[in-house]
């Protein structure tokens, strides 16, 4: 029977994990590269869940700088060809144990007031202990990275998202102000699969489905009723007209809906109520608002270690302000390796999100004006335009919901959740991406 070495990494001091971590890293490093066929870092990395930066997730923990969470871990070991225990007993045998604080009997070394602690390598080849200095700017390195990253995820997303807005959906709503007899959409269901049933939870695929149905009808039944176009042209500016069409949309009742009763109505109402939650309601869209949040949801987390003149500080700390700064760094450290599921997470909604609403800014925008070019002279009423028309204007509404489901993405939430909560709304979000784009590139 396999022996299993258990390790608790919260009884461990700092130097201790420091070494186990090389050991966990060292062992990945060796199975990825003797894997058949050779795994790229990238690669291993997807395989264990990573999206964005999975190559760079995967540098770090081979290098010892950071340690996977749980599943993180677990997909490691899966795409090894082990179990987790395996991995961990493995890393465990090869982490060399840390040399003896400088001032045990068993070595004579000593430190000075006010000087980094350093060890000479042992004779087996140990590197010597990372200095308090070169630890925190590390850390202060991740967390620049981090921030860096999320600026220019943000500035791309914001770029596309105001061009899909200018270009394309607020362009739809002038049109559709000048053609008079738009229908409303007929009445649909919902579907029994996204019912939830004895009054549960609807799941995250289901969730993702009902709320394209509930976007798609919210602006078709907008611009048929003048509601949508109305409530754009008491707006200032196009980031609040945008998010009052959408208000709007998503608040005015098709005129045969209020035949229907309240248990089939009640999926719809949960599905409205997400999508108002991303942000319409106070003006700013969901990923929009989400990524206002980034850099001081980063800064937030770096400020107590890393204000200004904490370097300098550094050079005149006592043997007590020391150890108290270590396990500060080590608290700093463990609260970015926790955090970087989610913010891979939000890299990689960001980056998708950009993509779709990039594809709709591009070629949706394009082809509503070339069919706009070809209406008849105003007025228009709805029976003026040929079926090709109307059929292009019903993909072009179809392709706004799918904008609208996007955008609504809760990002805030998504950024303030864990565990169980943060793995939801990342199907969800998964979900939404997932069925705007095919949607997207089907429709336009």
């Amino acid at each position: 029977m396999l022996s299993v070495t258990r390790v608790d990494y919260g009884l461990l001091d700092s130097n201790t994990m420091e070494y186990a971590r090389r050991g966990l890293g060292q062992v990945i490093r060796e199975l990825r590269e003797a894997h058949t066929p050779k795994l790229t870092q990238e690669q291993l990395g997807r395989k264990a869940g990573y999206r964005a930066g999975a190559g760079v997730s995967m540098s770090r923990i081979e290098n010892g700088v950071t340690r996977p969470g749980p599943r993180r871990l677990e997909g490691i070991a899966t795409a090894l060809g082990l179990t987790v225990q395996e991995l961990e007993t493995r890393s465990a045998q090869r982490s060399p144990q840390p040399q003896p604080e400088p001032d045990s009997p068993s070595e004579p070394a000593v430190r000075g007031a006010g000087s980094d602690s350093s060890h000479t390598a042992a004779a087996g080849g140990v590197r010597p202990e990372e200095s308090t200095k070169d630890q925190m700017r590390r850390i202060q390195g991740d967390f620049n990275r981090r921030h860096t990253l999320a600026v220019r995820k943000g500035r791309e997303f914001n770029a596309v998202h105001d061009r899909a807005r200018d270009d394309f959906f607020l362009d739809l709503v002038r049109t559709a102000s000048t053609i008079t007899g738009l229908p409303n959409p007929p009445h649909e269901s919902a579907p029994s699969a996204v019912t939830p049933q004895n009054g549960g939870s609807l799941s995250p695929s289901a969730e993702a489905a009902l709320r394209r149905q509930v976007a798609a009808r919210g602006i078709a039944v907008a611009l048929a009723s003048g509601a949508g176009p109305a409530a754009a042209d008491h707006e200032p500016d196009p980031e609040s007209a945008y998010s009052a069409v959408v208000a709007a949309a998503l608040l005015t009742p098709a005129p045969a809906e209020a035949a229907h009763n309240d248990a089939e109505r009640e999926p719809t109402a949960r599905a409205t109520r997400a999508l108002l939650g991303g942000g319409f309601a106070t003006g700013r869209t969901g990923i929009l608002a989400g990524t206002v949040l980034l850099t001081g949801f980063l800064a937030s987390a770096a400020s107590p270690l890393l204000a200004a003149g904490t370097l300098a500080w550094l050079a005149r700390r006592s043997r007590r302000q020391n150890d108290q700064l270590r396990m500060e760094l080590d608290r700093a450290e463990a609260g970015l390796a926790a955090t970087e599921r989610g913010f891979d997470a939000v890299m990689d909604v960001l980056t998708r999100a950009t993509e779709t609403l990039g594809y709709i800014a591009v070629h949706a925008s394009h082809a509503q004006q070339r069919w706009h070019a070809h209406l008849p002279e105003s007025p228009i009423h709805w029976s003026d335009l040929s079926q090709d028309q109307q059929r292009q204007y019903e993909v072009f509404v179809e392709v706004a919901g799918r904008q609208v489901l996007v955008d609504s993405i809760n990002m805030t939430e998504l950024l303030a959740a864990d565990g169980e909560q943060q793995a939801r709304l990342l199907h969800v979000a998964d979900d939404i991406l997932t069925i705007a784009k095919q949607d997207v590139e089907l429709l336009v």
